[in-house]
């Protein structure tokens, strides 16, 4: 094989990868085997550029501020929603990265009942959760409904339910860099509760659990450690942060052009 086909071979896997690479990336995004996905989805601002799909922001001038929603994804396996919801759910959103900026939460209707909480700003973060169990502390972002009963969807809703607990705006102070907000649910080690803070409905089945997935479903013993996960980290980023599908659409075009190339 001579230098230029060995090179031509060389281009050719790289762009394969790339384009295997952002086509996983898009499964990842939306394979799931959870209770309840929490996703922070962005939905404007000040100053910034929303790519499609919501879940990354560039910065494009001073004063920048990023809207986000704090959304609970609901997943069912009979295809309708009519029977599925959020009831209560205490969470953090844990902020990561060198772009500086503060937080401020805030509930919306109807998860902005009884002891509703829109979370403590914590520097890049809301709320102190990051993973590790503690006591309730009133810090954690706690999105509540009336009565504490689901809020249900309706039956011309089939799939997954999604319900929005919240929102939050990310104020931008840094020149420059790059932060990732993923959110993050609250296990607590409160012994007079449990720390049985997210409440919610699946497929008809009522269910009282900690952040660990411990506690009840329908009043009986239950303990999953899939019960609840989060969706991709919402990226906001002083320069231009490439969608997976734009990946996966940069490298197959590659390809494409090289296997003209060759012909």
């Amino acid at each position: 094989m001579n230098t230029k086909r060995l090179h031509m071979s060389r281009v050719l896997k790289t762009a394969v990868c790339a384009g295997v690479l952002g086509i996983s990336l898009m499964a990842a995004s939306t394979a799931n085997a959870s209770l309840v996905t929490f996703d922070l989805v962005a939905t404007g601002g000040n100053n910034v550029v929303v790519a499609p799909g919501g879940k990354s922001v560039q910065v494009t001038g001073p004063n920048a501020t990023v809207n986000y929603a704090i959304n609970a994804i609901v997943h069912n396996t009979n295809g309708s929603a009519a029977d599925d919801g959020i009831a209560q759910i205490m969470l953090s959103v844990n902020g990561s990265g060198n772009l500086a900026g503060t937080e401020a939460g805030q509930n919306v209707s109807p998860f902005n009942s009884g002891n509703a909480l829109p979370g403590t700003p914590n520097g890049l973060s809301l709320g102190f959760d990051n993973g590790t169990a503690f006591a309730n502390d009133g810090s954690s972002f706690f999105g509540q409904t009336p009565a504490q009963t689901p809020q249900f969807g309706t039956a011309a809703t089939t799939g997954d339910l999604v319900q929005t607990l919240g929102t939050a705006t990310f104020t931008v102070t840094g020149s420059s860099g790059s932060t990732s907000l993923t959110p993050v649910v609250h296990i607590d080690t409160n012994a007079g509760t449990g720390g049985r803070f997210q409440q919610f409905a699946v497929d008809g089945s009522t269910y009282v659990l900690n952040g660990n997935g411990s506690g009840r479903k329908d009043g009986v013993a239950f303990s999953s450690a899939t019960a609840f996960d989060s969706g991709s980290p919402l990226t906001i980023s002083t320069t231009a942060v490439p969608e997976p599908a734009s990946l996966a659409l940069l490298g197959l075009g590659s390809l494409g052009l090289l296997m003209r190339r060759r012909k």
